[in-house]
């Protein structure tokens, strides 16, 4: 079973990014990120809000990062 702070926080990022706050969003995705470093998809969705937010070198460490983690 998951965490309930990851799904918290990954809920907050979805609900942000659905209403185009991509500061809140990225806030999310963070809070998720340090709860389960492990998580391909949420470096993926914060690689994509990286991008909307023009953070073009967090997004390629990121984007990296997912790309890392889906081979392991």
């Amino acid at each position: 079973m998951e965490d309930p702070r990851l799904l918290a926080a990954l809920k907050r990022g979805t609900s942000a990014m659905e209403r185009g706050d991509w500061k809140t969003a990225l806030i999310g995705y963070n809070e998720a990120i340090e709860i389960d470093p492990t998580n391909a998809t949420a470096y993926l969705i914060r690689a994509n809000i990286h991008q909307k937010l023009g953070n073009t070198a967090q997004f390629m460490t990121d984007l990296a990062k997912y790309q890392s983690l889906k081979r392991s």
